[in-house]
């Protein structure tokens, strides 16, 4: 390999590893969690798993995706790789919908507690 080959290379292996840091940083947010589907949860947790060798800033970025799959979803990467498909992603968020729903409503509005009025 040239010298001219070898900057070119470490050039683009530097754009490469700057947009996966700006992909990654979407884990920091909640409403990016908020918002995600689960392929793009998916992608990005790929994306960290490969730079994790690379850079350190991919590795906080798994780390935080496995605590957010963990607390939103219920989803242990450690234990079970297959969680981590899209499909289970998916599963698992509508599930915690629906157990989040029928707990709200069981707890009823903030207004009708507060109010002393029975939870509808």
């Amino acid at each position: 390999m040239s010298e001219q080959e070898a900057r070119e290379l470490t050039s683009r292996l530097a754009a490469e590893q700057r947009a996966a840091r700006t992909e990654l940083a979407g884990v920091y947010r909640s409403d990016w969690w908020d918002r995600a589907i689960a392929a793009e949860i998916a992608n990005t947790w790929q994306l960290a798993r490969e730079w994790s060798g690379e850079d350190p800033e991919a590795v906080r970025a798994e780390a935080r995706m496995r605590d957010e799959l963990r607390a939103r979803y219920g989803v242990d990467v450690d234990v079970d790789a297959a969680n981590t498909d899209p499909a289970a992603v998916r599963v698992a968020r509508r599930a915690r919908h629906r157990w989040g729903s029928r707990s709200r409503r069981r707890r009823g509005s903030p207004r009708a507690i507060s109010s002393g009025s029975p939870a509808s």
